[in-house]
């Protein structure tokens, strides 16, 4: 280890040399996948979004 480094050098000093990165990065990949692919789905979702309408009337004078 090169002296100087705080932990978050060591952290990742020790995860480059480390030959389980491959298979954590492997699996947050397949986790992903797998989420994305659980999520359900609609074909029109019913969105509610916050919001309030303002009505202003027009009068002509004259």
């Amino acid at each position: 280890m090169i002296p100087g480094r705080g932990t978050a050098g060591k952290i990742a000093q020790a995860f480059i040399h480390s030959k389980l990165t491959p298979l954590i990065i492997g699996a947050a990949i397949l986790l992903g996948i797998a989420a994305v692919i659980a999520l359900p789905r609609e074909e029109e979702p019913q969105i509610i979004v916050p919001m309030i309408d303002i009505f202003v009337q027009m009068r002509q004078c004259g």
